[in-house]
């Protein structure tokens, strides 16, 4: 069984002195040594589908931005994945994704994905949810181990959400219309905090985020609160 399709192959034995490469020694070391793989372009890797990475069972990385090849099948059984990016992919589903425990980095920015395939993935430190119409403050609320969250245009998860990750040191609210003063000013572990075109967060939220070190400013920000935080540093973003 091929584990690679042969677009693939074809590149691995381009960039190899050695021509004569046996196809059987290239799948077997992918199967055992693949820890991170890209299927973002389907026009040259038309041919990459699920069976290709049924096969690949230690990857731990896997980037299916945009892909409308793979699915639930794919890589529902890939229970080492740490790291899975599903922006704008419209056909992996819950199904797919709600039994990967061990995922520590996801992204569903514009996907399909909702509040029962993330509920249970307790060991997420990253939550990309930029876009995503379809996950709810209820889908988050295992979900407390967060550093890093993402919700750029995101209009449904609430103050309420957000004000209880309190181990969060990223957080992305660039055009939120949702969250405002009171869901943030309790997070005072907050490092990096982008405000780019956001007309809720102001002065009085920021004020108490004595770790803050990487603002980037939102329409309602004036710099008042600025003196009582060291070492901060200041983007303004070109249009906001």
């Amino acid at each position: 069984m091929n584990y690679l399709p042969s677009e693939v192959i074809d590149q691995i034995i381009y960039f190899t002195k050695n021509k004569i490469i046996d196809l059987c020694m290239i799948n077997s070391y992918f199967n055992r040594n693949c820890k991170v793989v890209r299927i973002t372009n389907n026009h040259v890797y038309r041919n990459m589908s699920d069976k290709h990475l049924l096969a690949l069972t230690n990857i731990n990385s896997l980037d299916l931005r945009y892909k409308d090849k793979i699915t639930d099948k794919g890589i529902s059984k890939l229970h080492n994945l740490t790291f899975l990016n599903l922006q704008s992919n419209s056909v992996i589903s819950n199904d797919g994704i709600k039994n990967l425990s061990n995922l520590k980095y996801l992204a569903i920015c514009d996907s399909n994905i909702c509040d029962d395939g993330i509920k249970n993935l307790s060991n997420l430190v990253a939550l990309n949810l930029g876009w995503n119409k379809n996950v709810t403050n209820d889908g988050m609320k295992n979900l407390i181990s967060l550093t890093s969250l993402d919700l750029l245009e995101n209009s449904n998860i609430t103050d309420e959400t957000v004000s209880q990750l309190i181990n969060l040191l990223d957080l992305n609210l660039s055009k939120n219309k949702i969250i405002t003063d009171r869901g943030i000013m309790g997070l005072t572990d907050l490092t990096i905090l982008n405000l780019s075109c956001n007309r809720k967060i102001t002065d009085e939220g920021i004020s108490s985020l004595i770790n803050l070190k990487n603002i980037t400013i939102g329409k309602r920000i004036t710099g008042s609160s600025f003196s009582r935080l060291t070492d901060l540093a200041i983007s303004v973003p070109l249009l906001t």
